[in-house]
């Protein structure tokens, strides 16, 4: 069995955490949900696709409470769309997105 290389570079943290995706020109607004995190990135599913290199925002809730790996709580982080594939969940539109943080928190 050949093993495989992790190419990731931070640890993932499981959640369901509820967000905003915002995108420019024009300004949309997708609720989505987060599935995991790390200190780098983000997981999570969303009705909409979004397309690979993108630039958006990552919202939580005010009143949530997501301290990744110990940095600290944030409400709004900058981020690139890094993969987005269409989900096969029963004819329903989904699709899983990894976004890669751009900005310090």
């Amino acid at each position: 069995m050949v093993e495989q290389r992790q190419r990731r570079a931070h640890p993932r943290f499981k959640c369901t955490i509820p967000i905003v995706v915002s995108r420019d020109m024009p300004q949309i607004l997708s609720s989505a949900l987060m599935l995991n995190y790390s200190e780098g990135g983000v997981y999570f599913e969303i009705s909409d696709p979004l397309c690979p290199g993108a630039y958006v925002m990552i919202k939580t809730d005010d009143n949530s409470a997501l301290d990744p790996v110990s940095s600290g709580t944030w409400h709004s982080r900058r981020a690139e769309v890094r993969w987005c594939l269409e989900l096969d969940d029963r004819g329903a539109s989904r699709y899983g997105c990894g976004v890669l943080f751009l900005d310090e928190d």
